[in-house]
């Protein structure tokens, strides 16, 4: 399907302007934390963002367009927190590192699960799957990045990376997604733990063999 992505009307460049932006971002990302986005209003979103219907259309058309702006702004805010959490210890090898990530990305996206329920429910039918693949593509590179701390070059050698980065990243953003569609309601630490298991098996395994 193609569709011309919803904008802004107006760049939000003075500080003014950036504040109204963000307080109608903040206004429907706290929405979506307990409704479907189907069940609010243009209007409903500026009086809880605490200005006026005319503001809100000064800067976008609709409130589809408002709301291509809280996931491209969320994606981008997940990504960076995410990332400085990953890193933000040492750890002595790949492995607990890897387990690491796994545990906070995990963590992350099931504190917020209704919400991330509504906005990844989104993506399709506004046809941005180009937010999956940033997504995915910052997985890579911190799973990439994990690596090279702890192997070392021959190490590193001996393994397809981007293979093996593309297949365990794309794995653990699968059972994400189901998770937070999951009618089933799996016990989460039980996904998690054979997350991890199956993840670092793999890169056990790559290590283990000869390319």
């Amino acid at each position: 399907m193609n569709m011309e992505h919803e904008k802004p009307n107006k760049c939000a460049k003075q500080a003014r302007s950036r504040a109204m932006v963000e307080s109608l971002i903040e206004s429907l990302t706290r929405i979506l934390k307990t409704k479907p986005v189907d069940e609010t209003t243009s209007n409903h979103i500026a009086e809880k963002a605490g200005v006026s219907i005319g503001s809100f259309y000064q800067y976008f058309k609709n409130k589809n367009a408002l709301l291509e702006t809280v996931l491209e702004f969320t994606g981008n805010k997940n990504i960076r927190i995410l990332e400085e959490s990953i890193f933000s210890r040492s750890h002595a090898d790949w492995q607990p590192h890897v387990e690491y990530a796994i545990d906070t990305v995990f963590d992350f996206f099931m504190k917020e699960k209704s919400l991330h329920f509504r906005l990844f429910s989104q993506l399709y039918p506004l046809n941005r799957l180009d937010i999956i693949m940033a997504g995915r593509e910052a997985g890579e590179k911190i799973f990439e990045k994990i690596l090279h701390l702890h192997l070392t070059a021959e190490q590193l050698g001996k393994i397809n990376l981007p293979l093996v980065q593309y297949i365990a990243v794309n794995s653990f953003m699968g059972i994400i997604q189901i998770q937070v569609y999951d009618p089933k309601k799996m016990n989460p630490d039980a996904v998690k733990a054979e997350m991890k298991a199956l993840v670092c098996s793999y890169i056990q395994k790559s290590l283990d063999s000869e390319r």
